[in-house]
């Protein structure tokens, strides 16, 4: 961004779609500062795959922020139990819904959200060092293309996952472990969700385009 702020309402501390969907509802209101530790556009080899509700479609909708082409309608989730009787089938044409929900590759949906944000809410590459509590306010210490600043804020959002370090945050090792697969298969999707209860863990399929984005867990074995 071309002036570095001092002062904001609101920091929020992660360039992903989260942060990135915030800064966009904040626009016009709060005054607020986006903070990542990459590059603007970092996220476009990222192929990961993101289940986004319903809810999340129309805020995103209502956002202008929206890639329909890029999106793959859940029209029905299969959901079972191993060993258990019966199943559950949920149908969206059932609650008048075009879809239940929606798979979207993460690049996808973090272009479309940068396409909508002014670039110069933006403050990346740039590293938090330290934050430091105040009554009023939250001091940040920040690295910036090699440069120390420090911004105060009223209001900080961490929206780049775990924040890291910091007596404040606690690990914890559930001893499990999980996978996460994109596989095809030979009958179609039929833009229909599974989800699979086992002893072992749960498993999910979920349509992705012509493929099926594949997630499960289970206790890691000793």
């Amino acid at each position: 961004m071309s002036q570095f702020p001092e002062d904001v309402e609101v920091a929020i501390v992660g360039a992903g779609p989260l942060g990135m969907a915030l800064a966009l509802a904040l626009a016009g209101g709060p005054t607020f500062a986006l903070i990542d530790s990459r590059a603007r556009g970092a996220w476009a080899d990222d192929p990961r795959a993101l289940a986004i509700a319903h809810g999340g479609r129309q805020l995103l909708a209502g956002m202008g922020a929206w890639n329909a082409g890029a999106a793959t309608p859940i029209r029905e989730i299969h959901v079972s139990q191993s060993g258990g009787f019966g199943r559950t089938r949920i149908v969206a044409d059932d609650y008048s819904v075009p879809a239940l929900g929606y798979v979207m590759r993460y690049r996808d949906l973090a272009d479309a959200l940068a396409a909508r944000l002014p670039a110069q809410g933006l403050i990346a590459p740039c590293s938090v060092d330290a934050i430091e509590i105040g009554n009023e306010r939250t001091t940040l210490s920040l690295t910036h293309n090699g440069v120390r600043r420090y911004l105060r804020a009223q209001l900080v959002v961490h929206a780049e996952g775990m924040a890291e370090g910091g007596p404040e945050v606690m690990v914890r090792d559930y001893q499990q472990q999980a996978i996460v697969a994109e596989v095809r298969t030979r009958q179609p999707h039929k833009q229909r969700a599974w989800e699979r209860f086992t002893p072992d863990g749960p498993i999910a399929l979920l349509p992705l385009g012509a493929r099926r984005a594949a997630a499960g867990r289970s206790a890691r074995p000793g």
